[in-house]
């Protein structure tokens, strides 16, 4: 259907609500309800309307765009990605921004970009052409860009400047130019927008032209590169003209609402966000030009939201040095001495977890699931969907608009795929955790009873074929399936030793599917459901993981964006920027680029989780910039409580809240943000999470101890006091209620730590609780949480040693953890022996350890080995079957035989070597070949 404000094609499901009076569906995903209104996109020149109908066209546009682009981008392109076989996809990491130089090149230099339309015009073509760094012996239509050069020539208005700069250069015009565009200030309103003809200039002479701070003056000859607004009006145009061919104007920071009653004169202005929100849209009304473009779409899209993405992260880093932090306490210090002036106080505030996949967010969200899981218990069921592109709601949006393929349209699998995972979400169900084998099939479907299951799961859920029957395949690394397939058959689903589920696989005879000339039957069936399978018909991966000890690497694996943010080393001097940090290891695709500009969801969770601040007495935070009165400041402390200093009030006045403690508060009470109370819950349901303190943050680790076990405290004073004797520290408080007895808050630090953080983190917090805490028996503490610090250390060995079987005892286990506790001492200066009643590395267990030959010998694949080697042995000619007959019987026999073999080249000598090691080593025999030379 269409909107009825826009005309966009959009489905009934993206409807956000009805209107009150006609009862039609609004959108707000296209033109915010109507409050958007865009100038309408021309029909491109007829030559560019002829080209986008060639699939051949579509497939080079980006090429030929940036031999015609007027300006650079800034990001790194992946190229592993770009140029790699499979579905087409678009992706850059790092900043992201366009770059324009002068109007002629440095002298030796060759024209680039814009310089290309004024310098050299005789060689155009073979210069445009020289710039491109084209692998193979891929070439492009010469006549094509020829054809796009007079286009654009006799179309663009930014073409035509920059001729006219050429026209004066060619003149022999000594004088200097340079162009001038316009750019937008809202704030200052001196002057409207220029249209399209006026919106850039060519200056000759007379330099003495008003520039604004948004406005881009190019210049005349120097070798530096100028930076432009995400907001100047020729953004995109500069940088897309095959998408603009007119050097139409683009998003400008101050595009007016639709007033859409009398009663609100001031609407505010278009975001950028919604700018291409609303140009990405498909209307009967205007042309599809953006949409049309094939690859170059995608790179658009990416430019688009990145282009967004530096445009908040840029307020962040220009107002945020500007906004502080700091006490309560010291504040009001600074006020006794008499200092006034705000920017004498605080820290800078970085990179906020309200940037939408930071590393701060992810860590957040890490934390809040795990605080579902402590309350809840683990998930029942762990999906994975991958969008389908012949879903029928995609085919008929491409046929409605006339696209030919899915892939060129990121923005429509996005939004399908957001439709679909709604439904997913709406229909989920409990599961029961005896039940596994009603919910997860690991099996193909009878082809019978269910065709239509047996032929969904052939197309969608099967694995490889990989292995030795395609060792070039995705999925393999170093010879082996990184998925694990093909898995053991398997009578009945059970749990295996680490909690995880081995799914029922039955060897029947009947059930395989063909992948070309390949069997594959019920070993590469991946685990799903059925009737899920049949609602969405995409690849949907569904997981038991209720029983799984390792839940937390689940929820990691899902937020691993926290990597790099789990545990941070704060620089003292500033010179740690977050903002650069975060940019130069994300990645961003169309897809996820259309995702994030639809402002889809990256994380839903239900209920909702309540995190609790806590803070030491006058140590509540206050937020003021440099111009802020330290006087009004502490007024705003007095009179807006923290979230902390409310809970303690509201315990005063409510008998009801003193029966809970200050996680459980949030289960009865709702947190007002504006007002700064809890008041109590009507509706709806929320859990409460505490922030992590480190042990070694010395009082404050004390009293959030103490707040985890307290219920209904009104104040310090009441934490402070135990039998009616007022302590002066929290610590003595923890002491004198029995939380400290037997190194027991050591104990609950890593019992609490050990259901959220990584093995490497509670090696680092065993250590540091060595180091700094006193524990008086740290054999105690290690003997209740090796297992926890070690649960990583056999994943470790198997990817060094390639062998996904390879098993550790916990001997072994123990001595390798040992070794990393030991790596952690020795950067404080110790050692394992200066904790006398800690275990001891054993320098024999380390050497056998250490032996990764014998090692690789103990954990081959026997079946593997035994398939290879009777293979081989059926291939052996006389000559050879005697030779290994003969070392066999040697071997079995124990008779300790020399055998000398020789052969020229090409006899067959390297074969016979490899039958006979496999054949022993598939006995499990230990076969270490050694080469050696005699010179």
């Amino acid at each position: 259907m269409r909107c009825g404000d826009c005309n966009a094609l959009v489905w009934l499901a993206e409807s956000t609500e009805k209107d009150r009076l006609t009862k039609r569906p609004l959108f707000t995903i296209c033109c915010k309800q109507g409050r958007i209104k865009l100038p309408i996109i021309r029909d491109p020149p007829i030559e560019l309307e002829n080209l986008l109908n060639e699939p051949s066209f579509r497939s080079n546009i980006r090429v030929f765009n940036s031999l015609l682009s007027m300006c650079s981008m800034g990001a790194e392109i992946d190229y592993s990605i770009v140029n790699s076989g499979g579905p087409f996809c678009f992706k850059v990491h790092g900043e992201n921004y366009h770059s324009i130089g002068s109007l002629l090149p440095v002298d030796g230099e060759r024209p680039k970009f814009l310089q290309m339309y004024i310098f050299d015009t005789s060689n155009e073509i073979k210069n445009r052409l020289s710039i491109m760094n084209r692998e193979g012996n891929e070439t492009l239509d010469t006549q094509i860009l020829a054809s796009l050069i007079k286009m654009l020539d006799e179309n663009n208005v930014l073409a035509k400047i920059f001729r006219k700069a050429r026209d004066k250069y060619e003149s022999g015009d000594s004088a200097e130019m340079k162009i001038h565009m316009v750019g937008y200030d809202k704030r200052k309103r001196q002057y409207e927008l220029p249209s399209a003809n006026e919106i850039a200039g060519l200056i000759v002479g007379d330099f003495s032209t008003t520039v604004g701070e948004r406005d881009v003056l190019v210049q005349h000859k120097t070798g530096n590169l100028q930076r432009i607004l995400a907001t100047h009006p020729l953004y995109m145009s500069l940088q897309y003209p095959l998408l603009f061919p007119y050097g139409e104007i683009g998003f400008y920071d101050g595009i007016p609402y639709v007033q859409k009653s009398q009663s609100n004169q001031n609407n505010g202005f278009v975001k950028m966000t919604e700018y291409y929100m609303y140009r990405i849209h498909n209307r009967n009304t205007e042309a599809s030009t953006i949409t049309r473009s094939g690859r170059l779409f995608h790179q658009y899209v990416v430019d688009a939201f990145t282009s967004i993405e530096a445009s908040r992260l840029t307020f962040i880093k220009l107002n945020q040095k500007s906004i502080r932090a700091d006490v309560y306490n010291n504040v009001k210090d600074a006020l006794c001495r008499g200092d006034h002036d705000s920017r004498s106080l605080g820290k800078r505030i970085v990179l906020p977890s309200s940037i939408t996949g930071s590393p701060r967010y992810m860590a957040e969200k890490y934390q809040d699931a795990m605080a579902l899981c402590r309350s809840y218990g683990n998930p029942d069921l762990f999906i994975t969907m991958t969008a389908n592109p012949k879903w029928a709601e995609i085919d008929e949006y491409l046929r409605i608009s006339g696209d030919s393929s899915a892939n060129d349209r990121s923005d429509i699998e996005s939004r399908v795929f957001h439709l679909k995972l709604d439904q997913l979400m709406a229909g989920r169900e409990n599961v029961c955790s005896d039940e596994v084998d009603k919910f997860v099939s690991a099996e193909l479907p009878d082809r019978i009873i269910d065709p239509e299951g047996y032929k969904l799961v052939e197309q969608h859920m099967m694995h490889g074929p990989c292995g030795l029957d395609k060792p070039n395949n995705s999925c393999m690394e170093n010879g082996i399936c990184t998925k694990k397939y093909p898995r053991p058959f398997c009578l009945s689903s059970c749990l295996d030793d680490k909690g995880y589920i081995i799914y029922k696989r039955r060897d029947l005879l009947s059930s395989y599917v063909m992948k070309g000339d390949i069997k594959l039957d019920n070993q590469y069936v991946v685990p799903h459901n059925l009737d899920l399978l049949k609602q969405f018909q995409a690849h949907i991966n569904v997981e038991f993981c209720n029983k799984t000890s390792a839940i937390k690497y689940l929820f990691k694996y899902i937020t691993k964006g926290v990597d790099k943010a789990t545990v941070v080393l704060e620089n003292k001097s500033n010179d740690e920027n977050e903002i650069e940090n975060y940019l130069d290891c994300r990645y961003v695709s169309a897809c996820e680029s259309m995702w994030l500009i639809f402002k889809f969801e990256i994380h839903h969770q239900h209920p909702p989780v309540q995190r609790l601040s806590i803070h030491l007495p006058g140590q509540q935070p206050a937020l003021f910039n440099d111009s802020s009165d330290l006087e009004q400041v502490v007024s705003n402390c007095e009179f807006r409580p923290s979230m902390f200093m409310a809970y303690l009030e509201t315990n005063k006045i409510d008998p009801d809240a003193r029966n809970l403690t200050y996680v459980q508060f949030p289960t009865k009470y709702v947190w007002n943000k504006t007002e700064h109370t809890w008041t109590k819950r009507k509706i709806g349901q929320s859990i409460g999470r505490l922030y992590n303190v480190h042990p070694s943050s010395g009082e404050l680790y004390y009293l959030r101890l103490l707040i985890n076990h307290l219920k209904g405290p009104t104040s310090f004073e009441d934490i402070l006091t135990v039998n009616g004797i007022e302590y002066k520290k929290f610590h003595e408080s923890c002491v004198a209620r029995g939380l400290l007895d037997g190194d027991e808050e050591w104990h609950e630090a890593m019992t609490e730590a050990a259901t959220w953080a990584t093995p490497q983190q509670l090696r680092e917090l065993f250590v540091m609780l060595l180091v700094h805490c006193e524990v008086s028996s740290p054999l105690k503490l290690w003997n209740a949480f090796w297992k926890c610090m070690s649960e990583d250390i056999v994943y470790q060995q198997r990817r060094l040693l390639n062998f996904t079987d390879y098993d550790l005892s916990d001997v072994e286990l123990q001595i390798y953890t040992l070794i990393e506790v030991e790596l952690l001492l020795f950067q404080y200066d110790q050692s394992l022996s200066n904790y006398t009643d800690l275990p001891k590395l054993d320098k024999s267990s380390i050497g056998r350890l250490s032996n990764t030959v014998l090692a690789d010998e103990q954990y081959l694949n026997v079946q593997c080995l035994k398939d290879s080697s009777k293979e081989q042995i059926s291939l052996l000619n006389e000559e050879q079957k005697e030779v290994y007959e003969a070392v066999l019987e040697s071997v079995h026999n124990s008779s300790g035989k020399l055998f000398f073999l020789y052969g020229p080249g090409g006899t067959g000598k390297t074969f016979v070597y490899n039958t006979i090691i496999n054949k022993l080593r598939s006995e499990k025999n230990i076969v270490i070949p050694v080469a050696s030379s005699v010179t």
